[in-house]
């Protein structure tokens, strides 16, 4: 095989396996980082509907519990309330609510004995004392099956709600909530979900309850089995277990195509949120970069040929010359001259066979000068030659000797320089690596600075752009009720108390929103702290009222160590536990709340607030640090339930962790970690 096909062949295979290598690498790498972000996109997208729609049923919860507080609901199932004026005042009141509330379909109200004695509809005087909805929604506010309407033929979700006469039970408020106009919006709007994405809710038993993107028909008739929704169901049923795993993961959906799939559970109703994406469309990113990666080892393959092409011939063609000049001198052309003036081994080679076709010409005209001699001198001139002969043929040898040392050194050459290119090509895949690296960190720099500035965009807008129109409906509501008061019937007063509460709940949540931000982006720089300080101060100023009006004792057993913190926030962190455990107390009982502090894991300290309060139930202990999370109605607890959420990201924010541990009907011991000041840290030490 000649030298030019050598190399060629070298090259390519070299260029070949590192290329494939270099693919295979990149390949697995971008396959999984598209991989997560698809993952992650699509675990978001059902997270936040799931959250969605446990919001909308929480809102038909607190309306229909309002609703039962109503006067004209009260009144029509008061025996001691004249019942033409009640149900004539009933019956406007549904029609008022029904005509304003566009995602309400139907009203009903049912006395203590199961009997419908109100309704929007014709279904008066008819007996529901065995119905489900009747015999739960006396105990507490309770959100029923999802169903089609027998009246309006629509798919609906029914809310109940005790009524309670001078703190008697004696009634039942049952509203029908059209799903259509509520609950499918969430699940029908395909917003970051492809062509092929699309969401929808499995019920206990396993069948879709909301439409299908590709399907007619498929409410409580299209069966959803999957392992997982039978797995989560039996989970809830037999341990009552509120969490589930809710990973993206491959599967083959009731269409019988492979998707990427999240399932998300909706434990207050017992459904599962299912978001799926096509595989296909899912990965198409991940194919694009196939693509790109074998054009560019086609261009690498082309160049390499192009490059070894032009060593060969710069390493042949002085042989090949040289192997013609050999021939040329074989044939008696004495005169031809193959030396050159390179200054490798083969440019030495040529040189010496310059010379030794010098001496064999020069010899050959000495032995034809001599020969026209006399018969003495040929034989010595014979002999001559001969010898002459010899020394050319010794250094003929010597130059094949030597021919065969450059070919051995030629051979360590090309060794070396393949040597030399294994580590070329080393230090390239290196450095596309560390590349690849820096630009998946860049990228999410990127998107976690974006991520900032929209969070910084809407407390804004929440602290500038919503409070002020609140407060103009709460302040001009008072006004007109002020100024129109004794001239209103009492349903339009009761309708004037409900915008103005509404309104100052709605300011009071913004207010709330604005304070949870301000954790992040009002934080001060830290610095010593004494926690005894700041408790001596809530006790004499923010909470002095409060601990008057509940008779309640705060104590700090021994002085507390200090702490490392933002002094403004770390004020907000007590005041919040510490005003927990004065407003959640027992009745007849006058809270005693005790502080407690100690060095924990050598550089951080352990705060515990413990109260003898109403306690928390385990189940909910997982759960009270979310955003307005809530364990009682307003008129039991004021509150909006994000205090403890603030608390959660005031401790966090100090790198530290926090938690509860409660007995109901005992009290709560709520405990946070901070950490120690660095003198404190020494003396421990």
């Amino acid at each position: 095989m000649k030298i030019l096909i050598k190399t060629l062949v070298l090259v390519f295979t070299v260029i070949l396996i590192s290329g494939y290598v270099t693919i295979l690498v990149n390949q697995t790498v971008s396959t999984n980082i598209v991989e997560q972000e698809v993952r992650d996109h699509l675990e978001s997208v059902a997270k936040s509907r799931a959250n969605h729609i446990e919001t909308i049923l929480n809102e038909y919860k607190q309306t229909v519990e309002r609703m039962a507080t109503g006067i004209p609901f009260r009144n029509i199932v008061d025996p001691s309330k004249d019942y033409n004026q009640s149900i004539e005042q009933v019956n406007r009141r549904i029609n008022s609510i029904i005509q304003s509330t566009e995602d309400i379909s139907r009203i009903r109200i049912l006395d203590k004995n199961g009997i419908v004695v109100a309704s929007s509809h014709t279904d008066v005087g008819q007996n529901k004392s065995a119905a489900e909805i009747f015999l739960k929604g006396k105990e507490e506010v309770y959100i029923g099956a999802i169903h089609i309407s027998n009246f309006t033929g629509n798919i609906v979700i029914s809310v109940a709600a005790p009524i309670l006469v001078n703190g008697e039970f004696s009634g039942v408020i049952i509203v029908n909530y059209d799903a259509e106009r509520g609950l499918f919006k969430i699940t029908t709007d395909r917003t970051g979900l492809g062509e092929t994405g699309e969401i929808y809710l499995v019920n206990k038993d396993g069948y879709m309850i909301t439409p299908s993107r590709f399907v007619n028909n498929t409410f409580l008739k299209q069966k959803i089995n999957t392992e997982t929704t039978w797995d989560w169901f039996s989970a809830i049923e037999i341990f009552e277990a509120p969490e589930h795993e809710d990973a993206a993961v491959l599967y083959k959906n009731y269409l019988g195509t492979e998707v990427l799939r999240v399932q998300v559970p909706i434990p207050m109703m017992g459904w599962y949120l299912v978001a799926e994406i096509s595989e296909e469309e899912a990965f198409t990113p991940i194919a694009e970069i196939v693509r790109r990666m074998l054009s560019i080892l086609a261009l690498i393959l082309v160049i390499g040929v192009v490059f070894s092409t032009v060593l060969s011939r710069m390493i042949t063609k002085p042989i090949l010359e040289l192997h013609h000049g050999i021939e040329e001198i074989e044939k008696g052309d004495l005169d031809y001259k193959i030396g050159t003036e390179a200054s490798d081994e083969i440019g030495q080679l040529s040189r010496a066979f310059d010379s030794m076709t010098t001496e064999l010409k020069k010899s050959r005209a000495e032995l034809e000068e001599y020969s026209s001699g006399l018969e003495e001198k040929m034989e010595e001139r014979t002999k001559e030659l001969d010898e002459k002969v010899k020394e050319s043929e010794e250094q003929a040898m010597a130059t094949l000797n030597l021919l065969e040392d450059v070919n051995e050194t030629k051979n360590e050459l090309e060794e070396s320089r393949q040597a030399i290119l294994n580590v070329v090509q080393d230090l390239e895949t290196e450095k596309l690596e560390v590349e690849s690296a820096k630009e998946a960190l860049e990228a999410t720099n990127i998107k976690l600075e974006r991520s900032n500035k929209e969070l910084q965009d809407f407390t804004y807008i929440a602290s500038h752009d919503l409070r002020e129109p609140l407060r103009k409906i709460s302040a001009f509501g008072q006004l007109l009720q002020e100024s129109l008061k004794g001239k209103l019937d009492e349903d339009e007063e009761e309708n004037f108390a409900f915008m103005i509460d509404g309104a100052m709940r709605m300011q009071q949540m913004v207010n709330d929103l604005l304070l949870y931000s301000r954790v992040t982006t009002k934080a001060k720089p830290l610095e010593r702290v004494d926690l005894n300080v700041v408790i001596e101060d809530l006790k004499n100023v923010e909470l002095a009222i409060q601990v008057e009006e509940t008779g309640g004792v705060i104590n700090v057993p021994e002085p507390l160590p200090p702490v490392q913190a933002d002094p403004s926030q770390i004020h907000q962190l007590l005041q919040n536990l510490i005003g927990n455990g004065l407003k959640y107390h027992r009745k007849d009982v006058p809270p005693v709340i005790t502080v407690r502090g100690r060095v924990v894991d050598g550089n951080m300290v352990r705060i515990e607030v413990q109260d003898n309060g109403i306690g928390i139930e385990e189940r909910y202990c997982a759960n009270i640090f979310g955003m307005f999370k809530r364990l009682h109605s307003r008129e039991d607890y004021e509150g909006s339930g994000i205090g403890l959420a603030v608390c959660k990201k005031i401790v966090e924010r100090h790198g530290g962790e926090i938690g509860v541990e409660s007995n109901p009907g005992v009290g709560s011991v709520f405990w946070f970690t901070l950490p120690i000041t660095i003198d404190e840290l020494q003396i421990t030490n």
